[in-house]
């Protein structure tokens, strides 16, 4: 009997922005190179496949998005150890034969290179509130700029501004 095939869900599964699709075919082209040189098959085998399945996950839920930088540059290591050590191995093969085989997807890839990668999202949130240690995540109130740092509310200050003992 044969397990049936997994639903693919856009958006958790695969990525859906043109940049990282781009991303995820270049990914892919460079492990067909490597699995047909390597294990000598026309198709990536299970071991390919789990690692391109594996890489379009990762890229579906960049936080990035479409801003995502090359994984070199990177602020955010998302793969396993394990799956990085086996793209490494993949990108250190392929990347220089995909010039013949792929000469777009190669040229958009040096092209990326040059962007400059962006913070990480939500260190603007710890850059503006220097009391939170390293990852913390900011309040709801200090994301959006309440601007109230000792932590009372209005409804828990007296009538002489000073706190009361009901918490907020």
């Amino acid at each position: 009997m044969n397990a049936p095939a997994k639903l693919i869900r856009p958006g958790r599964d695969r990525p859906t922005q043109p940049r990282l699709l781009r991303e995820l075919a270049t990914i892919e082209a460079m492990t067909q190179i490597y699995c047909a040189d390597h294990h000598h098959s026309a198709q990536p085998c299970q071991d390919c496949q789990a690692l391109i399945d594996y890489a379009a996950k990762r890229l579906a839920v960049c936080p990035f998005g479409d801003e995502k930088p090359v994984c070199a540059k990177c602020q955010i290591h998302c793969y396993g150890k394990t799956m990085r050590e086996k793209v490494r191995d993949v990108m250190r093969y392929a990347g220089p034969r995909m010039i013949w085989r792929h000469p777009w997807l190669a040229l958009m890839h040096v092209v990326d290179k040059r962007y400059v990668a962006p913070p990480k999202p939500g260190a603007a949130a710890r850059a503006s509130n220097p009391a939170l240690p390293a990852g913390t995540r900011a309040s709801p109130e200090a994301r959006q700029g309440s601007g109230n740092r000792s932590g009372l509310t209005s409804s828990n200050t007296g009538a002489g501004g000073e706190a009361t003992s009901r918490p907020g």
